[in-house]
């Protein structure tokens, strides 16, 4: 499994959501993700828990990532934590989805700090289930 360079993930607002688990195995990429540098200075050595954070995906910004390698919808999209052989996995929806320049996906994760890593997983053309309810429940605003 290849790993690429960071994503950027912006704050945005805080909920609640279930989890569940698939196994690291089902996905032909794993590419790891990180708070960006902006958010990372803004939290310092605050955290907040169940918060959507924003995840910009392109090809031109990130080095080796290919859409070609994803169902064509994005559908085939998972995010969130290993312990290699379980993933559990965050609730996300794709706000915009553009194959041929930049995509917008929410990502819901359970505890947001500085230090906030986690994984995007694709390439298997299965969809990863995920539903706009589960990353936005009981927010309180953008």
């Amino acid at each position: 499994m290849r790993k690429l360079s960071l994503l950027s993930a912006t704050i945005i607002v805080f909920a609640s959501f279930a989890l569940y688990a698939v196994a690291p195995t089902d996905f032909k990429m794993k590419l790891p993700i990180s708070i960006g540098q902006d958010a990372q200075t803004a939290l310092g050595e605050k955290s907040a828990e169940d918060v959507p954070v924003l995840v910009r995906i392109s090809e031109s910004g990130i080095s080796g990532f290919d859409y070609d390698d994803l169902a064509a919808d994005g559908s085939d999209l998972v995010f969130g934590v290993d312990d290699g052989s379980t993933i559990t996995v965050y609730p996300h929806e794709i706000d915009t989805w553009n194959s041929e320049g930049e995509s917008l996906v929410w990502v819901k994760v359970p505890e947001l700090s500085a230090s906030t890593a986690f994984n995007m997983y694709y390439g298997n053309g299965v969809s990863g289930g995920a539903t706009a309810s589960s990353t936005w429940s009981n927010y309180t605003g953008v």
